[in-house]
């Protein structure tokens, strides 16, 4: 399920906010495999079932100004549940720019994940790949 919702705001500003919840379920089974005699070991089991939950909220606040200078601030939560303890976190992002060229070129600058939060998602359910520490980006984007 995914809901977007965006809102101009005058001239210059706009609002948005996304919402996205996956649930993704890996149905194991190899009748043939022994459990494994000790749970030091990681014990295996030959039928499994593994649910994973993913819930994503994005809030994003956008200023343009007419001669191409813009400013962008963004807050990403996730939050996983599935059968071991999942994660439940923020991060904040904050990029500013410039467009030119009759917006055919674009260079941003931006810093990403602002409070160095590190996460552990389950790999189960697909998501875009956050940075894990404080990252700084440069982006050069030509459109033709």
């Amino acid at each position: 399920m995914l809901v977007t919702v965006n809102q101009l705001l005058g001239r210059d500003w706009s609002l948005g906010a996304r919402y996205r919840l996956t649930q993704a379920v890996l149905n194991d089974n190899y009748p043939d495999v022994p459990v494994s005699p000790s749970p030091i070991d990681n014990p295996i089991y030959p039928s499994q079932r593994i649910k994973g939950v993913l819930q994503q909220l994005s809030l994003s606040a956008i200023y343009n100004h007419p001669c191409g200078f813009f400013a962008r601030g963004e807050s990403l939560w996730d939050s996983q549940s599935n059968i071991e303890p999942g994660d439940d976190f923020w991060q904040f992002n904050a990029l500013i720019g410039y467009r030119f060229l009759r917006r055919k070129a674009e260079v941003t600058l931006g810093l990403l994940n602002l409070t160095d939060q590190n996460y552990s998602l389950n790999s189960l359910n697909l998501y875009n790949e956050l940075p894990r520490s404080r990252t700084l980006v440069l982006r050069l984007q030509l459109s033709f």
